[in-house]
């Protein structure tokens, strides 16, 4: 199933945060459907089971917010400025602007926040 259109995932997740949700329920459930399930994650159905199983009660209203055209701007503009952070995928994370991508790198961030080192610039 990978790889995988994700884009309605992130659009829930913008549509959680705006409606006050914390999406990490969320994102735990998408992530662990993807990699450990092997659960279509653009399917809407799967979704919609996500969304409960995370302890969403206002799965249809949730749904319906997603399609609001701001969320695919916020969307959009994210999107822009992961890749203007050199960011080409998820989980990726800035610190002082050093970009640390992927699971893998984790020890690192966590490294570079522990020893309190300044941050890494190429060139």
């Amino acid at each position: 199933l990978y790889p995988v259109d994700a884009e309605q995932d992130d659009l829930f997740i913008l549509a959680l945060l705006d409606a006050g949700h914390d999406p990490g329920e969320f994102v735990f459930a998408v992530l662990r459907a993807l990699w450990a399930d092997e659960l279509d994650i653009a399917d809407r159905t799967v979704l919609e089971g996500l969304l409960a199983q995370a302890g969403i009660a206002e799965v249809e209203s949730i749904l319906d917010a997603a399609q609001d055209p701001r969320h695919g701007a916020a969307l959009d503009a994210n999107t822009r400025d992961a890749i203007a952070l050199d960011l080409p995928g998820v989980p990726g994370y800035v610190r002082d602007g050093e970009a640390f991508w992927g699971q893998d790198r984790l020890d690192l961030l966590e490294h570079a926040i522990a020893s309190g080192r300044a941050p890494y610039r190429p060139g």
